[in-house]
Protein backbone atom coordinates (compact mmCIF):
# COMPACT_ATOMS: atom_id res chain seq x y z
CA UNK A 1 0.00 0.00 0.00
CA UNK A 2 1.60 3.26 -1.15
CA UNK A 3 -0.06 5.60 1.40
CA UNK A 4 0.40 5.25 5.14
CA UNK A 5 -1.02 7.66 7.71
CA UNK A 6 0.81 7.63 11.03
CA UNK A 7 -1.11 9.45 13.74
CA UNK A 8 -0.99 9.87 17.51
CA UNK A 9 2.78 10.38 17.68
CA UNK A 10 4.73 13.06 19.53
CA UNK A 11 7.38 15.02 17.64
CA UNK A 12 10.03 17.28 19.18
CA UNK A 13 9.63 20.91 18.10
CA UNK A 14 12.40 23.53 17.63
CA UNK A 15 11.48 25.09 21.00
CA UNK A 16 11.95 21.69 22.69
CA UNK A 17 8.21 21.16 23.19
CA UNK A 18 6.81 17.78 22.20
CA UNK A 19 3.57 18.06 20.26
CA UNK A 20 1.14 15.51 18.73
CA UNK A 21 1.55 15.02 15.01
CA UNK A 22 0.26 13.07 12.04
CA UNK A 23 2.43 12.03 9.10
CA UNK A 24 1.23 11.11 5.63
CA UNK A 25 3.78 8.80 4.04
CA UNK A 26 3.58 7.93 0.36
CA UNK A 27 6.08 5.67 -1.41
CA UNK A 28 8.56 6.03 1.42
CA UNK A 29 8.48 9.83 1.47
CA UNK A 30 6.88 12.12 4.06
CA UNK A 31 4.13 13.79 2.04
CA UNK A 32 2.42 15.79 4.75
CA UNK A 33 3.01 16.68 8.39
CA UNK A 34 0.14 18.08 10.42
CA UNK A 35 -0.74 18.64 14.06
CA UNK A 36 -3.78 16.38 14.08
CA UNK A 37 -5.80 13.99 11.98
CA UNK A 38 -8.16 16.44 10.29
CA UNK A 39 -9.49 14.26 7.49
CA UNK A 40 -8.86 10.98 5.76
CA UNK A 41 -8.33 10.48 2.03
CA UNK A 42 -10.77 8.74 -0.29
CA UNK A 43 -8.05 6.54 -1.73
CA UNK A 44 -6.88 3.33 -0.08
CA UNK A 45 -4.51 3.84 2.83
CA UNK A 46 -3.05 2.18 5.93
CA UNK A 47 -3.78 3.89 9.25
CA UNK A 48 -1.08 3.45 11.90
CA UNK A 49 -1.50 4.42 15.56
CA UNK A 50 1.68 5.64 17.28
CA UNK A 51 0.01 5.25 20.70
CA UNK A 52 1.33 8.61 21.85
CA UNK A 53 4.98 7.54 21.64
CA UNK A 54 7.91 9.75 20.66
CA UNK A 55 8.74 9.80 16.95
CA UNK A 56 12.25 10.86 15.95
CA UNK A 57 14.23 10.84 12.70
CA UNK A 58 16.21 7.68 12.07
CA UNK A 59 19.39 7.72 14.15
CA UNK A 60 22.68 7.55 12.24
CA UNK A 61 25.66 5.92 13.91
CA UNK A 62 28.77 7.19 12.11
CA UNK A 63 31.08 4.92 14.11
CA UNK A 64 30.21 1.29 14.76
CA UNK A 65 32.22 -1.94 14.53
CA UNK A 66 29.52 -4.54 14.96
CA UNK A 67 26.33 -5.72 16.68
CA UNK A 68 24.32 -8.84 17.44
CA UNK A 69 27.27 -11.15 16.88
CA UNK A 70 28.36 -9.60 13.59
CA UNK A 71 31.69 -7.82 13.11
CA UNK A 72 31.88 -5.14 10.39
CA UNK A 73 35.01 -6.85 9.12
CA UNK A 74 32.96 -9.99 8.38
CA UNK A 75 31.57 -8.30 5.27
CA UNK A 76 33.13 -6.95 2.10
CA UNK A 77 32.00 -3.30 2.24
CA UNK A 78 32.71 -0.54 4.79
CA UNK A 79 32.21 3.23 5.12
CA UNK A 80 34.30 4.10 8.23
CA UNK A 81 38.06 3.39 8.27
CA UNK A 82 39.66 3.68 11.71
CA UNK A 83 43.32 3.14 10.94
CA UNK A 84 45.75 1.62 10.21
CA UNK A 85 47.50 5.01 10.28
CA UNK A 86 47.30 5.45 14.05
CA UNK A 87 49.86 6.29 16.71
CA UNK A 88 50.84 3.22 18.78
CA UNK A 89 51.26 5.48 21.81
CA UNK A 90 47.49 6.13 21.80
CA UNK A 91 46.39 2.85 20.26
CA UNK A 92 43.82 1.94 22.92
CA UNK A 93 42.57 -1.52 21.96
CA UNK A 94 43.88 -1.28 18.39
CA UNK A 95 46.20 -4.15 17.50
CA UNK A 96 49.66 -2.57 17.28
CA UNK A 97 50.99 -5.08 14.76
CA UNK A 98 48.60 -3.67 12.16
CA UNK A 99 49.47 0.00 12.75
CA UNK A 100 51.83 1.90 10.45
CA UNK A 101 52.64 5.32 9.05
CA UNK A 102 50.36 6.84 6.41
CA UNK A 103 51.06 5.41 2.98
CA UNK A 104 49.61 7.39 0.10
CA UNK A 105 50.21 4.64 -2.45
CA UNK A 106 48.36 2.13 -0.26
CA UNK A 107 45.48 4.55 0.32
CA UNK A 108 45.11 5.17 -3.42
CA UNK A 109 44.84 1.41 -3.96
CA UNK A 110 42.16 1.21 -1.27
CA UNK A 111 40.22 4.03 -2.93
CA UNK A 112 40.38 2.30 -6.30
CA UNK A 113 38.94 -0.88 -4.79
CA UNK A 114 36.31 0.91 -2.67
CA UNK A 115 34.73 2.64 -5.67
CA UNK A 116 33.35 5.63 -3.75
CA UNK A 117 32.30 3.80 -0.58
CA UNK A 118 34.79 5.53 1.72
CA UNK A 119 33.18 8.48 3.48
CA UNK A 120 35.31 8.99 6.59
CA UNK A 121 38.86 8.04 7.58
CA UNK A 122 40.44 8.30 11.04
CA UNK A 123 44.18 9.04 11.20
CA UNK A 124 46.88 10.33 13.54
CA UNK A 125 48.02 13.42 11.61
CA UNK A 126 51.35 13.80 13.45
CA UNK A 127 52.74 10.61 11.91
CA UNK A 128 55.15 10.92 8.97
CA UNK A 129 53.05 11.34 5.82
CA UNK A 130 49.98 12.41 7.79
CA UNK A 131 49.62 15.85 6.27
CA UNK A 132 50.10 14.48 2.76
CA UNK A 133 47.34 11.96 3.40
CA UNK A 134 45.03 14.72 4.69
CA UNK A 135 45.52 16.61 1.41
CA UNK A 136 44.67 13.50 -0.63
CA UNK A 137 41.57 12.69 1.42
CA UNK A 138 40.34 16.28 1.22
CA UNK A 139 40.74 16.27 -2.58
CA UNK A 140 38.59 13.13 -2.71
CA UNK A 141 35.79 14.58 -0.57
CA UNK A 142 36.40 12.29 2.41
CA UNK A 143 35.71 13.42 5.99
CA UNK A 144 39.07 13.43 7.77
CA UNK A 145 38.79 12.44 11.42
CA UNK A 146 41.54 12.56 14.04
CA UNK A 147 42.02 10.05 16.86
CA UNK A 148 44.40 7.47 18.32
CA UNK A 149 46.74 10.41 18.10
CA UNK A 150 49.44 11.96 20.25
CA UNK A 151 49.22 15.21 18.30
CA UNK A 152 50.20 18.35 20.13
CA UNK A 153 47.97 21.41 20.07
CA UNK A 154 50.09 22.87 17.26
CA UNK A 155 50.07 19.66 15.20
CA UNK A 156 46.31 19.33 15.57
CA UNK A 157 45.82 22.95 14.54
CA UNK A 158 47.85 22.30 11.42
CA UNK A 159 45.73 19.24 10.60
CA UNK A 160 42.47 21.14 11.07
CA UNK A 161 43.72 23.98 8.90
CA UNK A 162 44.70 21.46 6.20
CA UNK A 163 41.25 19.87 6.07
CA UNK A 164 40.63 17.59 9.04
CA UNK A 165 37.14 18.34 10.37
CA UNK A 166 36.13 15.63 12.80
CA UNK A 167 37.33 13.97 16.02
CA UNK A 168 36.69 10.28 16.52
CA UNK A 169 35.46 9.26 20.01
CA UNK A 170 36.63 12.55 21.50
CA UNK A 171 38.84 12.31 24.62
CA UNK A 172 39.39 8.59 24.05
CA UNK A 173 42.57 7.49 22.29
CA UNK A 174 44.36 10.87 22.27
CA UNK A 175 46.70 13.12 24.21
CA UNK A 176 44.83 14.34 27.31
CA UNK A 177 44.33 18.02 28.13
CA UNK A 178 47.04 19.57 30.30
CA UNK A 179 47.20 23.24 31.22
CA UNK A 180 50.65 23.57 29.63
CA UNK A 181 50.03 21.02 26.88
CA UNK A 182 46.42 21.40 25.65
CA UNK A 183 46.64 18.81 22.87
CA UNK A 184 44.26 18.11 20.04
CA UNK A 185 41.04 18.22 22.11
CA UNK A 186 41.48 21.90 22.95
CA UNK A 187 42.50 22.56 19.34
CA UNK A 188 39.26 20.93 18.20
CA UNK A 189 37.22 22.99 20.66
CA UNK A 190 38.67 26.16 19.15
CA UNK A 191 37.94 25.26 15.53
CA UNK A 192 34.32 26.01 14.62
CA UNK A 193 34.32 23.67 11.62
CA UNK A 194 35.46 20.64 13.64
CA UNK A 195 32.78 18.28 14.95
CA UNK A 196 33.15 15.74 17.74
CA UNK A 197 32.03 12.16 18.32
CA UNK A 198 30.81 11.23 21.80
CA UNK A 199 30.40 7.73 23.25
CA UNK A 200 27.69 8.46 25.81
CA UNK A 201 27.52 5.15 27.63
CA UNK A 202 28.29 6.27 31.17
CA UNK A 203 31.77 4.72 30.90
CA UNK A 204 33.86 6.42 28.20
CA UNK A 205 32.85 9.97 29.15
CA UNK A 206 31.84 11.48 32.48
CA UNK A 207 28.48 13.30 32.23
CA UNK A 208 30.23 16.60 33.01
CA UNK A 209 32.48 16.09 29.98
CA UNK A 210 29.45 15.37 27.80
CA UNK A 211 27.83 18.59 29.00
CA UNK A 212 31.03 20.54 28.36
CA UNK A 213 31.33 19.18 24.82
CA UNK A 214 27.72 20.16 24.18
CA UNK A 215 28.19 23.60 25.70
CA UNK A 216 31.28 24.34 23.59
CA UNK A 217 30.21 22.76 20.30
CA UNK A 218 26.42 22.80 20.44
CA UNK A 219 24.19 20.12 18.93
CA UNK A 220 25.36 20.96 15.41
CA UNK A 221 28.99 20.19 16.28
CA UNK A 222 28.59 16.96 18.20
CA UNK A 223 27.35 13.49 17.24
CA UNK A 224 26.37 10.51 19.35
CA UNK A 225 28.04 7.24 18.41
CA UNK A 226 28.14 3.72 19.79
CA UNK A 227 31.62 2.59 18.67
CA UNK A 228 30.03 -0.78 19.40
CA UNK A 229 31.55 -4.20 18.88
CA UNK A 230 29.66 -7.37 18.00
CA UNK A 231 28.67 -7.86 21.66
CA UNK A 232 26.06 -5.11 21.34
CA UNK A 233 22.70 -6.80 21.80
CA UNK A 234 24.18 -10.09 23.04
CA UNK A 235 25.14 -9.28 26.62
CA UNK A 236 28.06 -10.34 28.78
CA UNK A 237 30.49 -12.98 27.60
CA UNK A 238 33.78 -13.61 25.81
CA UNK A 239 34.42 -12.36 22.30
CA UNK A 240 37.20 -12.03 19.73
CA UNK A 241 37.45 -8.51 18.35
CA UNK A 242 40.28 -6.97 16.33
CA UNK A 243 42.44 -10.02 17.01
CA UNK A 244 42.00 -9.61 20.77
CA UNK A 245 40.17 -11.68 23.36
CA UNK A 246 37.56 -9.39 24.88
CA UNK A 247 35.47 -9.91 28.02
CA UNK A 248 32.17 -8.09 28.46
CA UNK A 249 31.06 -7.81 32.07
CA UNK A 250 28.10 -5.70 33.19
CA UNK A 251 27.98 -4.32 29.66
CA UNK A 252 31.60 -3.07 29.75
CA UNK A 253 34.05 -4.55 27.22
CA UNK A 254 37.72 -4.81 28.21
CA UNK A 255 40.93 -6.52 27.19
CA UNK A 256 42.73 -8.76 29.67
CA UNK A 257 44.83 -5.78 30.83
CA UNK A 258 41.71 -3.73 31.56
CA UNK A 259 41.82 -1.53 28.44
CA UNK A 260 38.37 -0.39 27.32
CA UNK A 261 37.24 -1.97 24.04
CA UNK A 262 34.62 -0.07 22.05
CA UNK A 263 31.22 -0.25 23.76
CA UNK A 264 27.99 -2.20 23.90
CA UNK A 265 25.69 0.84 24.08
CA UNK A 266 22.90 1.23 21.50
CA UNK A 267 21.91 4.52 19.90
CA UNK A 268 18.61 4.71 21.76
CA UNK A 269 20.43 4.08 25.06
CA UNK A 270 22.96 6.80 24.17
CA UNK A 271 20.04 9.13 23.47
CA UNK A 272 18.49 8.38 26.87
CA UNK A 273 21.78 8.82 28.71
CA UNK A 274 22.42 12.12 26.94
CA UNK A 275 19.07 13.46 28.11
CA UNK A 276 19.83 12.21 31.61
CA UNK A 277 23.00 14.35 31.68
CA UNK A 278 20.75 17.42 31.43
CA UNK A 279 20.94 18.03 27.68
CA UNK A 280 17.58 18.83 26.08
CA UNK A 281 15.70 16.15 24.15
CA UNK A 282 15.72 18.38 21.07
CA UNK A 283 19.51 18.70 21.11
CA UNK A 284 20.01 15.01 21.88
CA UNK A 285 17.87 14.02 18.88
CA UNK A 286 19.78 16.47 16.71
CA UNK A 287 23.08 14.88 17.77
CA UNK A 288 21.76 11.37 17.08
CA UNK A 289 20.04 12.10 13.76
CA UNK A 290 20.26 15.54 12.19
CA UNK A 291 23.93 16.41 12.70
CA UNK A 292 25.36 13.07 11.51
CA UNK A 293 23.12 13.26 8.42
CA UNK A 294 24.45 16.72 7.65
CA UNK A 295 28.08 15.72 8.21
CA UNK A 296 27.67 12.76 5.84
CA UNK A 297 25.70 14.91 3.30
CA UNK A 298 22.65 12.65 3.58
CA UNK A 299 20.23 15.39 2.57
CA UNK A 300 17.03 13.31 2.71
CA UNK A 301 17.65 11.96 6.22
CA UNK A 302 17.94 13.24 9.77
CA UNK A 303 14.78 15.33 9.97
CA UNK A 304 11.01 14.86 10.06
CA UNK A 305 9.87 17.12 7.25
CA UNK A 306 7.83 16.96 4.06
CA UNK A 307 9.73 15.72 1.05
CA UNK A 308 12.25 13.74 3.08
CA UNK A 309 12.63 9.97 3.47
CA UNK A 310 10.35 8.32 6.01
CA UNK A 311 13.27 6.96 8.03
CA UNK A 312 11.84 7.07 11.54
CA UNK A 313 12.10 5.53 15.00
CA UNK A 314 9.25 5.22 17.51
CA UNK A 315 10.37 5.30 21.15
CA UNK A 316 8.45 4.84 24.37
CA UNK A 317 8.95 6.92 27.53
CA UNK A 318 11.95 4.78 28.51
CA UNK A 319 13.53 5.34 25.06
CA UNK A 320 12.93 1.73 24.11
CA UNK A 321 12.47 1.18 20.38
CA UNK A 322 8.93 0.21 19.43
CA UNK A 323 9.70 0.03 15.73
CA UNK A 324 12.08 1.36 13.12
CA UNK A 325 10.92 2.53 9.71
CA UNK A 326 13.16 2.78 6.63
CA UNK A 327 11.69 4.48 3.56
CA UNK A 328 8.19 3.85 4.86
CA UNK A 329 8.68 0.17 5.71
CA UNK A 330 8.78 -1.05 9.30
CA UNK A 331 11.64 -3.46 9.94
Amino acid sequence: MSLKILHNVNVVQPDDFVLPATLWIRNGIIEKLESGLSSLPEVEYELMDGEGHLLIPGMIDVHIHGANGFDMMDGSEASNLEGPYLNPKRKGMQNERFLRHPNLTEMKEIFNEADGLIKMVTIAPELPGGMELISFLKENGVIIAVAHSDATYEEAKQAFEAGASHVTHCFNGMRPIHHRDPGLVVAAFEEEHVSLQAIVDGIHLHPAIVRMMHRLKGPDGMVLITDALQAMGLGDGNYVFGGHHVTVSDGVARLEDGTLVSSTVTMNEALRLTVETGISLKDAVQMASTTPARILSLDTLGRISTGLDADLVLLNEQFQVQWTMIKGHII
